[in-house]
């Protein structure tokens, strides 16, 4: 009977420990997707700023709503101003400006912010 019970108490305590590490990888796992859509966002995004860029030469700042298999994201683009400029450079290089991709997770916390400089003139 003694056995049984001491059986019985590490069977317990072996289940317990796969049950815990299968809920951090079901974790992992879910927060490693996330990551993977918002990076999926941010591509599309640059995407368009090329084409924008391309086409006007003009990127504004925006806000959408976005989904990716059935989960909800928030992107927001913006425009970095640049630091006031040095006055002893030469005038006719253009500084180039950075814009700000982040992409917001609506049910979970996740939040991801991509930085990309463009190295064209920005009026």
């Amino acid at each position: 009977m003694i056995e049984v019970l001491v059986a019985l108490v590490i069977f317990t305590g072996i289940t317990a420990a796969v049950m815990k590490g299968l809920s951090v990888a079901d974790r992992v796992k879910g927060r490693g997707s996330g990551m993977l859509y918002a990076v999926r966002l941010a591509n599309n995004e640059t995407e368009r700023i090329r084409t924008i860029a391309a086409e006007k030469d003009t990127i504004n700042d925006t806000s959408y709503t976005g989904e990716v298999e059935g989960r909800g994201f928030t992107v927001e683009r913006r425009k970095i101003k640049p630091d006031t400029p040095d006055l002893r450079l030469v005038p006719t290089i253009p500084k180039p400006w950075e814009v700000e991709i982040i992409v917001k997770d609506m049910a979970t916390d996740l939040t991801v912010t991509f930085r990309l400089l463009q190295s064209r003139a920005q009026p």
